[in-house]
């Protein structure tokens, strides 16, 4: 299924890197977001900023942040901004045959309007919205500095970064810095700066977490650019 964005500019979607069962999307428009379409799988997840509004089963609703929505499968709807702030949302594009082997052969679950308030349901779809791995999210700025937290697992690329240095702190996991000269081990509590220009490579033999310190604007991947290029100045 195509999904047609705003042409705008200022929009951006980022598609999980590594879509495995369950699909995950994260995106940001400033007015129309979709034209009506259908998913044939289930549609969980929620507004992080402005309001989300879109037309369903008859009716306008509006997602707001606090809220889940659900979209059962094949059911129409579009999106668009509810506010002229625009809104940002995180989706995730759940299987039915997935639901159903957990209900044993019960009905599928259909919640009314596509909306629920249940902080239940908002506590139990939290681990299927987590952030796709090497997608850097911006969490505070200071002065032209920018600290980003990151999840990684696997092997980046070669790249580096001719403008300025940059720094890594471990939150948890292990991880490595493959240098020119060898690998460098990083643990948690612990930081390492790359220096300016310096060749590296960033790896996690398992899921590790990690905060970025460096200017606004630094690409993820230097000057190599590629299909690793994440979406820059994303906040959490």
């Amino acid at each position: 299924m195509e999904r047609k964005a705003s042409p705008s500019c200022a929009d951006w979607v980022i598609r999980s890197a590594t879509p495995g069962s369950v699909e995950r999307i994260e995106a940001w428009f400033g007015g129309h977001g979709y034209d009506p379409h259908r998913h044939d799988t289930y549609s969980i997840g929620r507004t992080l900023a402005g309001v989300q509004s879109f037309h369903y089963k008859g009716a306008l609703c509006h997602g707001v942040p606090g809220n889940t929505l659900v979209l059962h499968p094949d059911e129409l709807h579009d999106g668009m901004a509810g506010t002229d702030i625009g809104f940002r949302y995180r989706m995730a594009y759940i299987d039915p045959s997935l639901i159903q082997s957990v209900l044993g052969g019960e009905p599928l679950p259909f919640i009314a309007g596509g909306l629920s308030s249940d902080p239940r349901l908002y506590r139990a779809s939290e681990a299927l919205l987590i952030e796709q791995q090497w997608s850097p999210r911006v969490v505070a700025e200071m002065n032209d500095y920018q600290f980003k937290v990151v999840r990684i697992e696997g092997e980046f690329i070669w790249h580096s970064h001719p403008e300025t240095d940059e720094a890594f702190l471990v939150l948890a996991g292990t991880l490595r810095i493959d240098l020119p000269e060898g690998s460098v081990y990083v643990r948690p509590g612990e930081l390492y700066v790359v220096p300016r220009g310096g060749a590296h490579r960033t790896a996690a033999q398992a899921e590790t977490k990690l905060m970025m310190i460096e200017p606004r604007g630094v690409l993820n991947t230097g000057h190599e650019g590629g299909e690793r290029t994440a979406v820059n100045d994303v906040w959490i």
